[in-house]
């Protein structure tokens, strides 16, 4: 019987299991995707994004890059069409309001 108490109480901690790392990961991926739903959720409210724009911004911030090669493969689009939605978003973002 001591042998058993003894195995139920040799888990590692919860930190230093395997499965911490991806835990870590989907927060912080949860927190970012929270993050670029509240940026868009401003820009859609204006009506002035195209949903394609939209949906390059938020795929943007999530990955936490603008290199258009990597935008392209995981958006499933060509790159030359990625870097000019990436300079419109650009452009989109420093225009003047009003």
């Amino acid at each position: 019987m001591g042998n058993e108490a003894q195995n139920t109480t040799s888990t590692p901690p919860f930190h230093c299991q395997n499965n911490y790392s991806s835990v870590y990961e989907t927060g912080q991926l949860r927190r970012a995707k929270m993050h670029a739903a509240h940026l868009i959720g401003h820009f859609g409210s204006n009506k002035n994004l195209p949903t394609a724009l939209l949906q390059l911004l938020e795929t943007s911030i999530i990955l936490k890059t603008t290199d258009s090669k990597v935008l392209a493969h995981r958006l499933k689009r060509k790159q030359a069409a990625i870097h000019a939605d990436l300079q419109k978003i650009c452009h989109f973002l420093t225009k003047e309001p009003g």
